[in-house]
Formats: structure tokens, sequence, C-alpha cells
């Protein structure tokens, strides 16, 4: 069975084929030009991910340029930068929000201007927004809650290091994880601490509680970058050979330095998909500009990820990419073709 990016090679190729045969008895019939607003966040290994998958199901686009901005983290740029893209009267606006609190109100502005609104990842206060797509926070946490309990069958204390304070992805992960945690016997989350994230701030954290003398069985990160901190940490107090911690994480993205290749390397025992969804998100965009149907709220699915698992993963990624580059070479030379023709 083709995978969906090989179909989409295979359709390209025949628009390239078509585009040819018709350059000397017909011209491309224009189609109206849109403008996407993307406000991201940060610009972290998972969010360039997400603009990456925007960027390649632009591809398929002709119709469409998209404007990206980066906050870094920072709720008051966020806020700026959405309102330079109500200045601008960008034709759909896609936010991912810092934080729900700070950027509900200038979102909700976006919206009653007119401006479609597909709110990414994390969410906003209220629904003042036209299209909601996400992973499922709840059951990334299920999944990992099930995965402890398995496979930690005399319990154990486990140290859950957490996302930003009040993003959502954040509070659904740990209440989930913290109350299935809790139900059981023999279990102890002995700290649950913000790492923002970030994999410096995880090490940190880490070195700082095995110094501290915390006893810690197994490390439960909500992303990838933070179980790899809290690794390094560990593997410098114990030793790589003699770190007998465990240690899960969440996004299980391919690429260098990411969680895919930490399972391969030994330096996470598992990690939870969570997609970033670029792809659907340009292609939800496009059903909403051209007046096609749609659904308000998207959820895509989650799965656990182990050596296994990961080794496939990362083989189809190098296929994937490969793909993508004939996809950027075929259009380039449709491009050509009907520049010259034009």
């Amino acid at each position: 069975m083709k995978t969906p990016i090989s179909i989409s090679l295979l359709l390209l190729s025949i628009l390239a084929t078509a585009s040819l045969s018709l350059l000397s008895s017909c011209s491309m019939q224009e189609k109206k030009q849109f403008v996407i607003g993307i406000s991201q966040p940060c610009d972290d290994a998972w969010r360039q991910k997400m603009n990456e998958e925007m960027r390649r199901e632009q591809l398929f686009h002709t119709n469409i340029t998209l404007e990206f901005r980066n906050s870094e983290y920072d709720n008051a740029r966020q806020c700026a930068d959405i309102e330079e893209f109500i200045s601008k009267g960008v034709d759909l606006l896609i936010v991912s929000p810092n934080v729900a609190d700070a950027l509900t109100d200038v979102v909700s502005k976006a919206y009653n201007s007119g401006i479609p609104v597909i709110v990414a990842d994390r969410s906003v206060n209220g629904d003042d927004y036209t299209a909601f797509i996400a992973g499922d926070n709840r059951q990334v946490s299920r999944l990992m809650g099930d995965y402890v309990i398995a496979n930690m069958p005399n319990g154990g204390k486990i140290l859950e290091l957490k996302g930003l304070p009040n993003a959502s992805p954040a509070i659904q992960r740990h209440e989930t994880f913290s109350k299935m945690i809790g139900t059981m016997p023999n279990f102890e989350i002995v700290e649950s601490i913000n790492a923002d994230w970030q994999w410096s701030i995880a090490d940190h954290i880490m070195d700082s509680l095995l110094h501290a003398g915390v006893v810690v069985d197994m490390v439960v990160a909500q992303n990838d970058q933070m179980a790899m901190g809290a690794r390094a940490a560990a593997d410098r107090y114990f030793g790589r050979e003699n770190n007998k911690i465990r240690f899960l994480g969440v996004d299980a993205m391919t690429g260098d330095g990411n969680g895919i290749d930490a399972i391969i390397d030994g330096r996470l025992e598992a990690s939870f998909l969570y997609s970033s969804g670029g792809d659907k998100i340009i292609r939800l965009a496009m059903n909403i500009l051209e007046g096609e149907p749609y659904e308000r709220q998207q959820i895509l699915p989650s799965a656990v990820i182990n050596r296994q698992s990961a080794e496939a993963m990362d083989l189809m990624a190098q296929e994937t990419e490969h793909e993508v580059e004939t996809i950027k070479m075929l259009k380039g030379k449709v491009d050509e073709y009907w520049h010259q023709h034009n």
C-alpha cells in the first residue's frame, strides 16, 4: 500500500506531465490567493517539525502564502504578532497559544473581526475560534500511565517533569497521569516539577534532586527533550553504565537529537507519539478558505513507541524525506515551465 506522501508524489508527477502537455494550448487559470498567518509560541524542535509539515503541504496548494511568527515564550509578543496579522487582514489565522489565559482575548478579537481562526495544539478559553486541532493530551497520559503500571509491577518512585505552567498540554497531561498513579499502591510521585519543556532546565532539576539524595526509579517527562535532559544529568551522576533510572518522554519525533534517536540508542525506554499535524492543519485551513466541509474539533491519535517501532519510524521518516525532496524538484520544474510559458 502506498503511503499518503507516495500517493501525493504520484499525483504531482501526473500533474507535471499534464501541465507540460498543455503549455502550447492554454494558460493556467488564476486561483484566488490566500495569506495565512501562523503564530507559534516558540521555535523548538517540535514546532520546527510542525512548520516544516505546513510548508510541505503548501507544495500542493499554489494559491497560499504562509507567514510565520515565533514569540519565544513571550505572551505579550505573541499578542502583538496576532495584532499585526489582524491589521494586515490575513485570510486565516493559525495560532498555538503560549498560555490560554494570556492569548484568549486577542484570539477572540481576530475571530470576531471576521478572520477564520484555527487553534492548534494548545487551547484558549471559550469558543471564539473556527476550528481546533490537536493531539489528545489525556490519551497520551493514559497510555503513559498504563505503560508505567504494566512495566513496574512492584511499583516505584516517579519523578514527573512537566511543561510550561498554565499551558493546556502540561495541565491535562499532569492531571490525567497523577490521577492514574495516585490510585495504585506502591507507586509514589516523589516530585512533580515544571521544566518548561526544556532540556537544560530538566538537566538542572535532575542534577539537584540526585545531589539532594532523592531516590528516583523512573522519570516521566511531558516531552522527550526534558526526558533526555534528565537522562544526561543522571548519566553524569551515576555513569551511563550504572544508571538504572528509566526514562519516558512524549512526542516521538524523528531526526537528529530527537526522541526516536534516543529510543534507538537506549537513552529513553519509550515515548508516546504526539503528532504535530502541520499537514493536517493546512488541509483544514484550505477547507475553511475554499468553503469545503470540515470538522470543527479534530483530535489526532497517539501511540506507544518502543525500540522496535522507533526503528521502523526512523526508516519511514528517511523515505518520506527522500520523497519530499523529489516533490520539491518536480514542483520546481512545473513552476519553471509555467513561468517560461507565461
